[in-house]
């Protein structure tokens, strides 16, 4: 069964990377954060999920440092957003 909700979150990752790159007006920082995490979310879930059908536990490890990358944008990305809603309360 989780394999099934990974997939879920997936097809919304490949829709979002789609969706953010068609209705973008300008390049932003945050825009760029958001981006290179979906694309990383997208890479540590398909390798990490084919390393685990395989039985390959190198793989599964490897990806396991793709998802630190991505847990650490998403943590970029957020820093990033507090700041900009700070900034705007500060107006």
């Amino acid at each position: 069964m989780p394999i099934y909700l990974d997939a879920i979150t997936l097809v919304w990752a490949v829709g979002l990377l789609f969706y953010g790159a068609f209705t973008a007006k300008r390049v932003t920082l945050e825009g760029v954060v958001g981006g290179v995490a979906i694309a990383a979310y997208i890479i540590a879930q398909m390798g990490w999920t084919a390393a685990f059908l395989a039985g390959n536990a190198w793989g599964a490890h490897f990806n396991n440092y793709i998802w630190f990358g991505f847990n650490t944008l998403v943590m970029a990305y957020m820093t990033i957003r507090i700041y900009k809603v700070k900034q705007n309360e500060n107006l």
